[in-house]
């Protein structure tokens, strides 16, 4: 929306700090052995929690096939 409103500078900082957050739940909530991203830092899995993962650009290093396939399969 910043850019559109022709405010550059404040879409160049949106898109790091959105990068950054990203990163970050990527490096926290990714667990590598099940391709998944945990709900919590304890553990425990949720289809809405990956599904947000896919949207908000989190999962762009995650193997989202194995993700979109538990979507599918509505967590099963």
């Amino acid at each position: 929306m910043a850019k559109a409103l022709g405010k550059e500078d404040d879409a160049a900082e949106l898109l790091k700090v959105k990068a950054e957050l990203n990163r970050a739940i990527f490096d926290r909530y990714y667990d590598p052995e099940r391709k998944l991203f945990r709900t919590r830092d304890e553990g425990g899995y949720h289809v809405l929690t990956n599904a947000m993962c896919l949207l908000s650009g989190s999962a762009q290093d995650a193997d989202t096939e194995v993700i979109v396939s538990v979507l599918l399969s509505n967590g099963g």
